[in-house]
């Protein structure tokens, strides 16, 4: 292990503040990077310690946390209002929330909870980025050609002007290759979507702009990067002030992925690994100091299930509840969301977007670390920025799917 140097190691200190509160710990670390180095796996406690400390500011700070805002006004599938924002895990380095989506001319599925969400996001002392886009992506060809672009750059900004927020994702412009789709991005849309985003820029100041890429998109294209349809990165990474990579829907829920949909390693004939993305992550072209990578922080249903369940009541509440969920669900142990924090570290990831952090365990029904309602972010943040796990999460420290 490097040895560090007196200021160094005090830098070191003041930001891991391994003899503060956990909270204090990370509201130091909010904007700041552990180290560029790569970090040694954890030791059989469960515990590693960055090789050295760099000091980086970053935008969204170490753990931002993308808030669902979700209900049951009838209170049988979920709490029947929205979890307070004041009581979101003071960890939260800022706040994520997917809620503006234009067809054509219109927001498509707004609702006035949205509005309300982003209202109260926006007043909550910590910097909020809204995900942004069209409902497809002929519908973004048209919205950033030459003819429409000030229409679509009007719209937007429109919308923003009642709201507090800092930044935008841009979402929805991954080629999606499953479909056989009759078209393809033109040879030219890449420019065209650098252009958009820097007109975007200046007509709202100080509005930070990053882009959404799915993690099995990046997969598929290692092999074919040279396709019109797959980010051009040396176009975008100049004018991207982040990169947010997702591994939603990465795998199926079934049987092959009861431990997660997410493996560390690759699963029977699957693909789909973080083994497999680090890959295609050091192959492409992305700018590395700019990227974040999304985990889920819930349960995954089993695609066989026919049962209706809304977002807000896929939890680890239920989960830990006896109803067999337990059973059918694909669900990360302790163990496994603390590597995956390990693993973002390791990747050079300025930080982790929990998704979504006001439905981890809402009622503590896990038992965790002192009736944590956040233990799954709490545990993969702390692999993250070196720190011990959380050991006393019985029921994540033994998921079952027998």
């Amino acid at each position: 292990m490097t040895e560090l140097s007196g200021d160094v190691m005090k830098n070191q200190l003041n930001i891991i503040a391994l003899n503060y509160s956990s909270h204090q710990a990370l509201e130091l670390a909010s904007c700041h990077d552990f180290g560029s180095t790569r970090m040694p796996s954890p030791d059989n406690h469960g515990y590693s310690r960055p090789d050295t400390l760099g000091v980086s500011t970053c935008i969204l700070g170490i753990a931002p946390c993308m808030y669902l805002g979700e209900f049951d006004e009838y209170g049988y599938y979920c709490a029947n209002k929205p979890m307070p924002i004041n009581e979101i895990s003071t960890w939260c380095t800022s706040l994520v929330y997917d809620g503006v989506t234009f067809n054509a001319d219109l927001l498509s599925s707004y609702t006035k909870n949205d509005d309300s969400n982003i209202n109260t996001l926006g007043s909550s002392g910590k910097s909020l980025y809204l995900y942004y886009g069209y409902t497809t992506q002929e519908a973004w060809m048209e919205a950033i050609s030459s003819s429409n672009a000030s229409v679509s750059l009007e719209k937007i900004s429109n919308f923003l002007t009642p709201f507090n927020v800092s930044g935008l994702i841009l979402k929805n412009l991954n080629y999606d290759y499953n479909s056989n789709l009759d078209f393809h991005f033109d040879t030219t849309f890449f420019s065209s979507l650098k252009e958009y985003v820097i007109l975007l820029k200046n007509k709202i100041p100080n509005l930070s702009i990053g882009l959404y890429v799915s993690a099995s998109h990046m997969i598929f294209y290692s092999d074919n990067s040279m396709s019109p349809d797959w980010f051009d990165f040396t176009v975008l990474n100049d004018v991207m002030d982040y990169f947010i990579i997702g591994f939603h829907d990465f795998n199926p829920c079934n049987e092959f992925f009861k431990g997660g949909i997410v493996p560390i390693n690759n699963v029977l004939n699957s693909t789909h690994s973080l083994t497999t993305f680090e890959k295609a992550l050091n192959s492409s072209t992305i700018a590395r100091d700019k990227i974040y990578l999304e985990f889920s922080v819930n349960p995954t249903p089993n695609v066989t299930s026919t049962e209706y369940l809304p977002t807000c009541s896929v939890t680890y509440k239920k989960f830990c509840e006896a109803d067999n969920y337990d059973i059918y669900w694909c669900a990360d142990s302790a163990a496994s969301f603390y590597k995956k924090g390990w693993f973002a570290k390791n990747m050079q990831a300025q930080g982790i977007v929990s998704k979504y952090i006001d439905t981890i365990d809402p009622t503590a029904q896990c038992d965790c670390d002192s009736k944590n309602k956040f233990i799954t972010f709490s545990i993969m943040i702390r692999g993250f920025t070196g720190r011990h796990s959380i050991n006393d999460c019985v029921k994540l420290n033994n998921v079952s799917h027998t």
